[in-house]
């Protein structure tokens, strides 16, 4: 019972010996092996790998050549990786004839993503090993990656990615528009992230760098502005145009002007032709997009009169006031002459005279005083003789005075007759109807 517990457990010695040496890459027959100390390698192109690993054989062998190849070696002897012109000045052996084994490649390409094996021979008949199993390097390069949809005040984290898990942890450096940031991690925190953060990223180890790629921020509204055009003061009926300006990720589709409270146009640009003083006032912006809007401030519309109005005005001040004038002028000058007319002889169908003189007809001058008629020596005008006279208008004498101190009595019945007149500068034609003029009407008589 004891001797079965005994090979019991000496067998299971023997297995976990066996798993323990295949997962270390060793390979013991008889005393030969190889033991690579990383199976499988993750390395970024451009980047230098080192492949560390040990072998072991008998005592009493020596060593005459150690080389690594991408063979396995089955059949004639693999060729040495020195040797092959695609690794010439990027493979070096850094291992020994005796134990080590560590090899090293500069400037990895996709091109030595492979298997390596290291092989060594020894002075003895068959005495070469190839450690089996070997080394699987793959080769990677960087990627940026960044969330499909990142809205201003989300948490964003964006990594520097690789194919494979590198098998050294590097140091990374983060780029956004060219300019170094602080993170030396595979991930770059923005917490949180504001319309600011938009830009072009990249990552880089080892002199490798990523590709840039494009974080996009979307935000609603900011910086809402109106602008008017043309620009400088605004007369009536001329055109002003006002636009609305902001910034938004995506770009504002939705535009809503108001003049006061009320909601006027729609639209980036709000035109108004013609405009006249009731268009004055204060307009003001509404942008908006899916993720918010944004009212700008209030920009004042003031519409001046436009300068012919003045002129008109001016004009028509200075019209009506000449017209106002002239027909007051126009009435005085009426005025006077109903006035001027009223003191001058109207002219009657007897003959005006400006000077008559009169003689008694006896030589006695007694006689005088017993005729009915009286005579006058001189009959003036007081007004201003004129030589056309009409047939129906009378003519009445501003003063008639004796050419004698004779008193004369009237009655009140008796009329003023002449019984001579003598013309002193009027037409013939006019005495001979002056004597068939049947009155002559007197305004004074002294």
């Amino acid at each position: 019972m004891q001797a079965d517990l005994l090979i019991s457990l000496r067998m299971s010695l023997t297995v976990s010996l066996l798993v323990l040496i295949f997962i270390s890459g060793v390979v013991a027959q008889n005393g030969w092996g190889v033991d690579y100390k990383d199976q499988s390698i993750c390395a970024l192109k451009g980047s230098t790998v080192t492949m560390r690993c040990t072998y072991t054989y008998p005592s009493g062998p020596v060593v005459q050549k150690a080389f690594w190849t991408k063979q396995s070696g089955r059949g004639s002897e693999p060729p040495d990786l020195l040797d092959d012109p695609e690794y010439s000045g990027r493979v070096q052996y850094l291992g020994d004839k005796q134990h080590d084994c560590t090899l090293r490649l500069r400037n990895v390409r996709e091109t030595d993503k492979s298997k390596y094996y290291f092989r060594f021979l020894t002075d003895q008949t068959g005495g070469q090993y190839q450690g089996r199993g070997g080394v699987d390097l793959s080769v990677t390069d960087l990627q940026v990656e960044v969330p499909e949809r990142v809205i201003e005040g989300d948490d964003v984290t964006l990594t520097c990615k690789t194919t494979c898990s590198l098998t050294v942890t590097p140091t990374f450096t983060w780029y956004r528009n060219e300019h170094r940031l602080s993170s030396n991690t595979d991930q770059l925190h923005l917490q949180p992230v504001s319309r600011e953060d938009a830009g072009r990223y990249r990552c880089a180890s080892q002199n490798l760098h990523s590709p840039e790629v494009t974080l996009n921020v979307r935000y609603g509204p900011k910086r809402v502005s109106v602008s008017i055009s043309p620009s400088g003061d605004i007369v009536e009926g001329s055109s002003v145009t006002l636009t609305c300006s902001s910034d938004a990720d995506p770009p504002v589709q939705n535009y809503t002007w108001f003049k006061g409270t009320s909601s006027v146009a729609k639209g980036e640009t709000y035109t108004m032709k013609n405009i006249s003083s009731v268009d004055s006032g204060e307009y003001k912006c509404r942008s908006s997009n899916e993720h918010g809007e944004k009212l700008s401030e209030a920009l004042t519309l003031n519409v001046l009169w436009h300068p012919n109005i003045f002129l008109y005005i001016i004009i028509g001040i200075i019209v009506g006031t000449g017209g106002v004038f002239f027909i007051l002028a126009l009435l005085f000058i009426r005025r006077k002459r109903k006035c001027h007319s009223a003191g001058e002889p109207k002219p009657i169908q007897e003959n005006l005279y400006s000077n008559m003189g009169t003689r008694p007809s006896v030589n006695n001058p007694a006689d005088l005083a017993n005729q009915d008629d009286g005579f006058y020596s001189t009959v003036e005008l007081c007004g201003r003789i004129n030589p056309i006279y009409g047939a129906e208008d009378e003519v009445p004498y501003g003063n008639i005075q004796h050419h004698r101190d004779q008193i004369v009595q009237m009655t009140q019945e008796a009329g003023v007759e002449y019984a001579c007149v003598r013309f002193s500068h009027a037409d013939p034609a006019h005495s001979s109807a002056a004597l068939q003029s049947p009155s002559v009407i007197y305004s004074s008589v002294n």
